[in-house]
């Protein structure tokens, strides 16, 4: 992709206080509006497998530059990241969605349901617990393992879930905090239209997850209580 970004960011990492970003405003706004069409580019290409969606514009995807300094030692002003989410309702949206991280040397994307709140959790615990079949055959798709390896295994609980059955077949499947599954890429050796296809190539593999994902959250309220069936 030129770099461009990735050049960016290396110098922020380098000078990351306000006078600097000030002064250099114009070259943040020059790679951020470079972020928004990759962006777009990449909808499009979703657009073509995942029809729910819905509209949403590349700028609604785009975190912001500006830490959030309130609850942290670490006071430098800037993320030395940028980052797309790219979900129905965009960044903040609650739904499963697919997220590009970039960031010299630690290049990746992927998607899912990162911490989600506990009803969220519980529903997509939920989902799998009575459709366990289609789940596996999901995660253990060969595509999906060659994609992404497994699920992200940060924060797994070691004890069964409250509310489920111990020895449940599936217990392991329920385990997890954060459903997302990611792989990492090299932007060094892509062009602007090589990380554009890869991304969406990577999104295309992540989109039976996503589906199963929003599925769940969508369903909740429609589906008995795991608990109302072991009474």
């Amino acid at each position: 992709m030129g770099n461009n970004i990735l050049d960016f960011l290396r110098l922020l990492a380098a000078n990351n206080n306000k006078a600097w970003f000030e002064e250099h405003r114009a070259l943040y706004e020059k790679r951020r509006q470079e972020l928004i069409s990759i962006t777009d580019a990449i909808i499009s290409g979703i657009r073509k497998f995942d029809p729910d969606l819905g509209p949403i514009e590349a700028k609604n995807c785009l975190f912001r530059q500006y830490r959030d300094l309130r609850f942290t030692k670490n006071k430098q002003p800037y993320k030395t990241t940028m980052s797309v989410y790219i979900a129905k309702g965009g960044k903040n949206s609650l739904l499963s969605g697919y997220y590009m991280h970039l960031e010299p040397d630690n290049c990746f994307a992927g998607g899912g349901v990162y911490s989600p709140q506990a009803e969220i959790l519980k529903a997509i615990r939920n989902e799998i617990y009575f459709n366990l079949d289609e789940w596996m055959g999901i995660v253990q798709n060969p595509e999906f393992i060659n994609t992404f390896g497994s699920l992200t295994q940060e924060e797994m609980l070691k004890r069964p879930p409250k509310g489920f059955p111990a020895d449940f077949k599936g217990i392991d499947q329920l385990k997890y905090k954060n459903y997302v599954a990611t792989r990492g890429f090299n932007p060094d050796i892509l062009t602007t239209e090589k990380l554009i296809s890869t991304a969406v190539q990577t999104f295309k593999t992540l989109y039976p997850l996503h589906r199963f994902l929003n599925q769940a959250i969508d369903n909740f309220d429609e589906e008995p209580d795991v608990n109302t069936l072991l009474i």
